[in-house]
């Protein structure tokens, strides 16, 4: 009985003893959430850097709501993204503004641009009105005709658009291979090519030969790049060719240099030009020119503008116009017509108001 008592109270104390025991044990260790500094800080670096400005911003550009990490302060800021439309493909317009948004694109911190073809010079003006676009590059018919509500935009001026520079000049020609066609009255019963029918030049030759000169019975045909209508000389659809665009003009030299091209000024009906559009001017295409030009050519041509929104920031354009002015050999070599940078005599007759920053930068120039 007494062992019985004994056993009894032994397995009491063992009992007492597990139950104390487990009391006391530490529970086994867990994952502990993270403090709120370290939270933050890890969502901090994890964030995206700050919205880039968009080409629709401008004008309206709204702070972003991320904020940059606190660690990065030296981080350039993103650059500002916008668009520059640059007339039809082939022209020298194009050629210009693609040189423009290269060499700016290179050393730029704060402008990034994105080149688009635009139908003509003439409707340039009109798509940076309506806020399509951001800058263009366009012949005098369009920066004239907008800046004056005349021509295309009679009644309707482009008020929002300002004159950012202007480079040129442009050169009006025509180029054939037959041998008889000397001057515009031998141009009688011929076929004659254009560029696309939005073109300054296209406008130019319509009413020319449409107003002032019904009697030769030319009708221009277009074509939809300035490039298609020297294949169409080359290839025979097209008798004569006539276009004004910055010289040497690419695709005229490759034909000049395959076959015999007589390159004829127009310098005869310039009188006549004037009173369609009264800031052209008599210009002189150097012999040697083009292969087989071997004197000089008497024509008529006017510079040509690049045109900016009146709301992009005065800053913006002072850096692209800083840009320009210091790298400008590298756009004489991608664009070697564009031998003139703010020249005062283009701006003064490219007929439409200069950006704030623009008059700015000429008086910078003045000193």
């Amino acid at each position: 009985m007494w062992r019985n008592r004994v056993i009894l109270s032994i397995c009491s104390v063992v009992i007492v003893l597990l139950v104390l025991s487990g009391c006391t044990k530490k529970p086994a260790a867990t994952t502990a959430p993270p403090t709120t500094a370290k939270a933050t800080a890890q969502t901090t670096l994890a964030s995206p850097a700050p919205t880039q400005t968009t080409a629709t911003q401008v004008g309206t550009t709204q702070a972003s709501t991320t904020k940059p990490a606190a660690t990065t302060p030296s981080t350039p800021a993103a650059k500002v993204k916008l668009t520059i439309l640059t007339g039809a493909e082939g022209s020298a317009q194009r050629t210009w503004a693609i040189a423009m948004s290269n060499i700016i694109n290179k050393y730029s911190t704060k402008v990034q641009l994105t080149a688009e073809i635009s139908p003509g010079t003439n409707e340039t003006p009109g798509i940076l009105q309506a806020g399509k676009a951001h800058l263009a590059v366009s012949g005098q018919p369009g920066t004239y005709d907008a800046g004056n509500g005349v021509g295309t935009y009679a009644g309707k001026p482009a008020t929002d658009v300002r004159l950012m520079a202007a480079w040129g000049p442009t050169f009006y020609l025509m180029f054939t291979k037959n041998p008889n066609v000397n001057n515009v009255q031998d141009l009688k019963g011929k076929k004659v090519a254009t560029g696309p029918a939005t073109a300054g030049a296209s406008v130019l030759f319509k009413a020319l030969f449409e107003k002032h000169l019904p009697e030769l019975g030319v009708k221009p045909v277009n074509y939809g790049s300035a490039g298609d209508l020297v294949d169409a000389v080359r290839d025979g659809l097209a008798e004569v060719g006539i276009y004004g665009v910055g010289q040497p003009w690419a695709p005229l030299y490759e034909l000049a240099t395959t076959q015999k091209i007589k390159i004829i000024g127009m310098a005869e009906v310039f009188e006549t030009v004037l009173k369609e559009q009264p800031y052209r001017e008599i210009v002189n295409l150097p012999a040697n020119t083009y292969p087989g030009q071997t004197t000089v050519v008497k024509s008529f041509g006017s510079s040509s503008g690049a045109m900016v929104r009146a709301d992009v920031p005065d800053e913006l354009v002072t850096d692209m116009l800083t840009i320009l002015e210091a790298h400008y050999d590298e756009m004489l070599v991608a664009a070697p017509a564009a031998i003139s940078f703010l020249d005062p005599n283009a701006l003064d007759k490219a007929g439409m108001r200069l950006h704030p920053a623009t008059a700015k930068w000429l008086e910078h120039l003045k000193k």
